[in-house]
């Protein structure tokens, strides 16, 4: 038998080829769960920011009327001037808000509270019911 050294032609040519198929493929792997962490992170980021801001609501709430928990004056900082069927929005910090208060069904005392917090792709909406001063 023949004692041979090195690496042959064809040894050479299918080893590129297999390289060739591996490597994109894990370029591919690796970009896709960099994106999917990064809009994870997004997500996450957001939606703790609207329970915070729900929270804040939430806080105001039980003293307050409603305009003087979303007028233009008020602690939070809302704007009326929203896009149709949006009572009040604002934006701060890179994040868009829109709140969307509606009598509850089940009580005339209560109202529907829809928080929306948008960033970017993120978009998280959250719900609650309060009662305000009257």
């Amino acid at each position: 038998m023949l004692n041979r050294k090195g690496v042959s032609l064809v040894e050479l040519v299918v080893a590129m080829a297999l390289f060739a198929i591996v490597v994109p493929s894990l370029y591919y792997a690796l970009e896709s769960a960099m994106r999917l962490n990064l809009f994870s992170d997004t997500k996450s980021d957001v939606t703790y920011t609207a329970q915070s801001e729900l929270e804040d609501i939430q806080a105001l709430s039980a003293d307050n009327t409603l305009t003087t928990v979303f007028g233009s004056s008020a602690p939070l900082y809302y704007s009326t001037t929203c896009n149709t069927g949006i009572n009040y929005c604002k934006d701060s910090d890179g994040y868009h808000y829109e709140v969307v208060v509606t009598d509850a069904a089940t009580s005339t005392s209560l109202k529907s509270v829809l928080l929306t917090v948008s960033k970017s792709n993120a978009r998280v909406s959250l719900q609650l019911y309060l009662k305000f001063k009257e």
